[in-house]
């Protein structure tokens, strides 16, 4: 027996000494090296019984943020201190304090306290950088709102007159993972005064940094990646049982699982039964290969019937980030790495339009997708091999179960990607050489005809004539067939791209270097262009404003020849005109208020009075509010601008219209204004803050709006409208 023991106790410490530097490697993760949450416990002032100090979180992961319910601290106290009051969060439980008497009474007497956050809705004991509900946004996100902070006052240190550290630091975020260290001294921290020309330093600090396991956090995976590609049928779906079994009974619709770490404790998830059994899926479909870029739709599932993720993320590692991506239903991001040598890019919503992943019902399946259009490296990019599909993807910082290599979609067996590009140009080349050499040898003989007729050789010009051409009928004289949509805000736009299914040009009419973004497709008997004038390329924002509206719609006009012009977007409406928060007008006429000019007929110019196609039955049809645009290039409204607007008599302001008007004047395309009011110009709430509060809904109800008036147009000459 005792020689037993002594062959099994060197097996089981390898045994230790295995688990624990596989959880230490959990605990590492390569795609973000740095990452970790530091909680600083700063002491900045002594009182007459202890000492005021202020707690703060600090979340370094790039990815992985705390969402809600939010985090919670806890600590042991080294003695018999006791928390006198808080502000900024507060002590889920107050202890025992039945040593103290009075009305003044500590805030918690707990030996081992647990602290929470306070929600932004809490207007008592707030302190600075507080009172974010417990989340932390992911640091490459979102870094201004990745910290926040608590202040309390401590008291019944003993004899130590700045206490000791408290032990046993434990973090939850909302659920387990997070392993802390030590509360330790270290350099005091240090704020600025007088402007930044004096240093101050607290009193003493201390500070713990507290990672994340995934081994330790989950009891399974919570997240699987399915494959597919143009150029195979085949659809690699997840690995069955990725997050776990399903029941036997196949017709079961909904199973529980163990709850994920963003769920609060003891809940279980409800999610639609599958083999894969994951509340989220992943899908990465290899959509396009062109000359020189590729391009990726990305989509990602919700698979829980009672739980939205909001503020999610998706990280992809893949060697074709290397080069650059575009990225049109996201935001993104390229992250930087330590000893990899494939491109990390991080994907997250679009505020008010897809950041919140909604959950699924027995209809559908929550999701959000875009699509990335990636430039080729020439000395890389390859079909075989699986090559085109990623190496890892995360979701909100959980690793996603991938399907083995010897599953992903491979090409057609003999295929070759070279031989078939050159068969299938040679194939083109051949069919259509007769017609241009027809069409070259004809635009070869108008010429000469030309030179001639130029030179009074008449007789080139009459046999021209006897020649029948059919002329193209003028847009007034046949159904209206070819729109553009200019749309001046991504947030705006995207919904109408997606209720009309339009897919973005990947070769551009636009000149090379522009931000400007054409979306197409086909809508009934109608070809519909929707031009967004894109991201300023160098601060990364909505390219708003009349400047850019005008160009796009010059660009536009030139190269689709449109039939009409829509103008759609959200605009500010005025009470004393009839406007109220989501109503839809059509503009008559548009105007300037801010070209000011004060010479005569100059004057006139600036104001740049335009009328918009009369459009008397959509407007009976779909009973739409008429009133004059306004536009300027400031949300706001100075004094002068308001005197402009009222001379206008404008019961609507945007920043856009009256530009787009100018063009479409200017180059004779009939053009239509449809704006949806998203604020109040001159009611009691800020501009700015009412404009993001309702700038949701609006766009949804502006969507709706674009779809009826498209229909309503359908089939329909200049004339009916």
């Amino acid at each position: 027996m005792v020689l037993i023991v002594h062959r099994v106790y060197p097996c089981t410490l390898k045994l230790i000494l295995l688990i624990a530097l596989c959880t230490l490697s959990d605990c590492y993760d390569p795609l973000d090296s740095n990452g970790n949450i530091t909680i600083t416990f700063d002491i900045y002032q002594r009182t007459d019984n202890g000492y005021l100090a202020r707690v703060t979180l600090q979340n370094y992961y790039q990815y992985r943020h705390v969402d809600k319910p939010g985090w919670s601290l806890g600590w042991t106290w080294a003695n018999k201190e006791v928390i006198w009051s808080m502000s900024g969060g507060l002590a889920t439980d107050r202890g025992n304090c039945s040593s103290y008497s009075g009305s003044d009474m500590p805030h918690s007497c707990k030996k081992d306290p647990i602290i929470v956050g306070l929600s932004s809705d809490v207007s008592q004991n707030r302190s600075e950088q507080c009172c974010q509900g417990g989340t932390l946004s992911a640091w490459a996100i979102d870094p201004l709102n990745s910290f926040s902070s608590f202040e309390l006052e401590v008291r019944n240190l003993g004899d130590n007159p700045l206490g000791q550290a408290p032990n046993n630091l434990t973090l939850m975020a909302p659920g387990p993972g997070y392993t802390c260290s030590p509360l330790l001294d270290t350099d005091p921290t240090v704020s600025s005064d007088f402007g930044g020309l004096r240093q101050v330093p607290v009193l003493r600090t201390w500070k713990s940094t507290c990672a994340y396991s995934s081994f330790l956090a989950n009891t399974s995976p919570m997240c699987c990646v399915s494959l597919s590609s143009f150029y195979n049928p085949t659809v690699t779906n997840c690995r069955n049982c990725s997050c776990g079994c399903r029941e036997a009974d196949i017709s079961t619709v909904s199973c529980i699982r163990p709850s994920d770490p963003l769920s609060g404790p003891d809940e279980d998830d409800t999610v639609e039964c599958s083999n894969h059994m994951c509340p989220i899926r992943v899908h990465w479909h290899f959509k396009n290969n062109y000359m020189d870029q590729w391009r990726v739709k990305l989509t990602i599932s919700n698979y829980n019937f009672k739980r939205n993720y909001s503020n999610w993320n998706v990280l992809v590692q893949h060697p074709g980030f290397t080069q650059k991506a575009r990225t049109y239903s996201f935001n993104s991001s390229k992250l930087q790495t330590v000893g990899l040598q494939d491109g990390v890019h991080l994907f997250w919503g679009i505020d008010f339009y897809n950041k919140e992943l909604l959950h699924s019902d027995k209809d559908r399946v929550g999701s959000v997708t875009t699509e990335i259009l990636m430039e080729k490296d020439p000395n890389s990019f390859t079909l075989s091999n699986g090559w085109v599909f990623p190496r890892r993807i995360y979701f909100n910082g959980e690793n996603c179960e991938m399907p083995l290599p010897d599953t992903f979609p491979m090409l057609p067996n003999g295929s070759s990607t070279l031989r078939s590009t050159y068969c299938a140009f040679n194939l083109l080349f051949i069919l259509l050489f007769p017609a241009l050499e027809k069409k070259s040898h004809k635009r070869h003989k108008n010429l000469r005809e030309t030179v001639m007729a130029a030179l009074g050789d008449q007789s080139a010009a009459h046999a021209k004539e006897d020649e029948t051409v059919v002329a193209e009928p003028k847009p007034e004289d046949r159904p209206i067939s070819n729109i553009v949509i200019v749309i001046a805000m991504q947030t705006e736009a995207l919904p109408v791209v997606n209720r009309f299914q339009l897919t973005e040009d990947p070769h551009s009419p636009f000149p090379q270097g522009v931000p400007w973004v054409r979306y197409h497709g086909t809508y009934k008997n109608l070809n519909i262009n929707l031009i967004w004038p894109g991201k300023d390329p160098a601060l990364g924002v909505d390219s708003v404003g009349t400047i850019s509206s005008a160009l796009v719609t010059y660009a536009a006009i030139q190269a689709l020849q449109p039939d009409l012009i829509i103008n759609a977007g959200t605009a500010g409406g005025f009470k004393a005109k009839g406007a109220s928060v989501g109503d839809i007008f059509v503009a008559s006429d548009c105007a300037f208020h801010d070209r000011r000019i004060p010479i005569p007929v100059f004057d006139l110019y600036g104001v740049g009075l335009r009328k918009a196609l009369e459009t008397p039955n959509l407007i009976k049809e779909l009973n739409l509010k008429v009133a004059k645009l306004s536009t300027g290039d400031s949300l706001d409204m100075t004094q002068q601008d308001e005197s402009s607007i009222i001379a206008n008599d404008a019961g609507v302001k945007d920043m856009e219209g009256a530009a787009v008007a100018y063009v479409a004047d200017l180059l004779k395309v009939p053009a239509i204004f449809i704006k949806a009011v998203t604020d109040i110009v001159d009611g009691d709430k800020p501009t700015a803050e009412e404009f993001l509060q309702n700038l949701a809904a609006v766009t949804a109800a502006l969507d709706l709006a674009v779809e009826q008036v498209i229909n309503f147009i359908n089939g329909k000459y200049t004339s009916e409208l």
